[in-house]
């Protein structure tokens, strides 16, 4: 089991269980957030000799990670899927892999996404690559209103509603973070309607809610 403050090496293996997730701190900054039942491997992370130059290669055989690269020109930064490669530079993106597919959400810079193909996207889209083919760039939904959710919650099991007015059977992911730590995960769930409902426990605390419109790509 790792612990926070533990080093990961080139070949390493991380492995996260239904509710659990961990982030990745690279040394120039860059962090990947490894989401629930996810498995990525550090193949490699290194300054290139003596220049600003970091070379950083990751693969993720299955489930998702979410990550953020700094601006800056003296990087390489690539995350390898299944089916495609995804060359990224001073961007924050999301990535969702399964044997078959890869899925990349963009949210601001520029993602290049290689497999049978390539497809440059931008901020505000995504698409979807298989070993056939890379799918045309679509932009990704619009974000559901929250302001129905209450701002203190005092009773389990959690039942946070957000906007009604969305369509009917539009699904949801929803997280749960550590206000102080946003990069700590705490819940974590898909939500067909406009609520999310643990049963888990939750210690009191000062958490936040992020939400997003699921569709089927």
């Amino acid at each position: 089991p790792l612990a926070g403050g533990e080093r990961v090496n080139a070949g390493d293996l991380v492995h996260t269980g239904a509710q659990s997730s961990t982030v990745l701190r690279f040394g120039d900054g860059a962090r990947v957030v490894v989401r629930p039942d996810s498995r990525l491997r550090v193949e490699h992370s290194a300054r290139l000799g003596t220049s600003p130059m970091v070379d950083t290669r990751l693969q993720l055989d299955d489930g998702g990670a979410d990550t953020q690269v700094p601006k800056q020109s003296a990087r390489r930064f690539e995350i390898r899927t299944p089916v495609a490669n995804l060359g990224v530079r001073g961007t924050e993106f999301r990535t969702r892999a399964t044997a078959e597919q890869t899925a990349v959400e963009v949210l601001e810079g520029n993602v290049a996404a290689t497999g049978t193909g390539i497809q440059g996207v931008n901020a505000g889209f995504g698409t979807v690559a298989t070993a056939q083919s890379v799918s045309a760039v679509s932009p990704l939904l619009p974000a559901p209103e929250l302001a129905q959710v209450p701002r203190r919650i005092e009773r389990l099991p959690l039942n946070l509603p957000w906007d009604s007015s969305a369509a009917a059977g539009t699904t949801y992911r929803a997280q749960v973070v550590d206000a102080q730590k946003p990069d700590q995960l705490v819940l974590d769930g898909l939500f067909t309607g406009h609520a999310a409902r643990w049963s888990a426990d939750l210690p009191d605390g000062d958490y936040l809610l992020r939400v997003r419109a699921v569709d089927s790509r």
